[in-house]
C-alpha cells in the first residue's frame, strides 16, 4: 500500500468515529485478526506529523528472534514448544500496557492473568475465533506457500504435516492461546481445556470468523464505532486445489486433532459468538 493509500485510509478511518476505549486485541494467527486488527488501528491512528502513535503491535518474527537470544537457543521456526518466545511476548504485553500513551495492543499474544489482574481496568479485552478444521487447513496452505521463512512449511505434503509435532499442535492453539501459557506444555488435558473455556468469559467480545457480522455489531455496541472489515491475508492457493487435496479422510484426521479446540470453539459460539444475546 502507497503511502497516500495508507494515509487515506486512517483519515477515513477517524473521519467515521474514533474509539475512545483501550483495547487489547488478541489475535489468534489464521483468524481472521490481521483484517480486524487493522481496521480497529484506523480509528486510533493520529495523522497528525509529529505526534507520538498510540498503537502497539508485536512483532512475531522480532520477538522469536529476540527469544533466541536472551536464552542462547535456536528455536525453530516451526517449534511447537514455543514457550520461552510466548513468556516474552507476555513480558512485551506487560511493557505495552504500562505506557500512557498506548491505546490499542494487538498481536498473537497469549492470554495472561498477570496482564488481566493488572490492566483489565485500563483495557477492553477481545478476541475472534475460527472453526479450528478450517483454520488448521488455512495455516497448512497459507505457510506451506508462503515465500518468506517465518514459520513456512518446506517439505510436508499434508498427511506428514498432520502427523508431526508442529500439525498436532495447531489443534490446540486455542487452548494455549486463550487457555494461557503451561510451563509443561501441557494443552490438551481437561484442566487445559476448562482454564480456556473460563478465560473466554473474561473477555469483553469474543467474535467468531463465521459469525463476523455479529461480531461488528457488539463491537459497535461496545465502543460506538462501526469497523470497516476488508480480507487482506488471502490465502495463496485457491479453494479448488485445497479441495483437491483436503480429501473426507484427512478432514476427520484433522477433526481428531482439533478436539481439544473444537469443544472450546463449541463454548464460544453458543455463549458468545454466534448467540443473540
Amino acid at each position: 500500500m502507497s503511502k497516500f493509500n495508507s494515509l487515506f485510509t486512517r483519515i477515513s478511518g477517524l473521519m467515521h468515529g474514533v474509539i475512545e476505549e483501550n483495547i487489547f486485541f488478541l489475535h489468534i494467527p489464521k483468524c481472521g485478526g490481521q483484517s480486524i486488527d487493522k481496521a480497529i488501528r484506523t480509528r486510533y491512528q493520529s495523522f497528525i506529523p509529529g505526534k507520538s502513535s498510540n498503537i502497539a503491535s508485536l512483532d512475531p518474527i522480532a520477538s522469536a528472534n529476540a527469544a533466541n537470544i536472551i536464552n542462547k537457543i535456536n528455536f525453530p521456526h516451526d517449534t511447537s514448544d514455543d514457550y520461552p518466545i510466548q513468556k516474552l511476548r507476555e513480558d512485551l504485553l506487560i511493557y505495552f500496557m504500562n505506557q500512557k500513551n498506548i491505546k490499542f495492543v494487538s498481536g498473537h499474544f497469549t492470554f495472561s492473568q498477570l496482564c488481566f489482574n493488572n490492566y483489565s481496568n485500563k483495557f477492553k479485552f477481545i478476541t475472534v475465533l475460527r472453526d479450528p478444521v478450517q483454520r488448521l487447513i488455512s495455516i497448512y496452505f497459507f505457510n506451506k506457500n508462503k515465500a518468506d521463512h517465518h514459520c513456512r512449511i518446506t517439505d510436508d505434503d499434508i498427511e506428514a504435516f498432520l502427523s508431526s509435532e508442529r500439525g498436532i499442535s495447531q489443534g490446540h492453539a486455542y487452548v494455549k492461546f486463550i487457555g494461557g501459557l503451561d510451563s509443561k506444555n501441557d494443552y490438551i488435558s481437561r484442566t487445559a481445556i476448562d482454564r480456556a473455556k473460563m478465560n473466554l468469559d473474561k473477555f469483553e467480545i469474543v467474535g467468531g470468523l463465521e459469525y463476523l457480522d455479529k461480531f461488528l455489531d457488539r463491537f459497535e455496541d461496545k465502543f460506538r464505532v462501526r469497523l470497516n472489515v476488508q480480507h487482506l491475508n488471502k490465502n495463496p492457493k485457491s479453494k479448488q486445489i485445497i479441495n483437491s487435496v483436503i480429501t473426507e479422510e484427512i478432514k476427520d484426521k484433522i477433526r481428531e486433532i482439533c478436539k481439544p479446540d473444537l469443544e472450546i470453539y463449541q463454548y464460544a459460539v453458543e455463549k458468545f459468538a454466534g448467540n443473540d444475546s
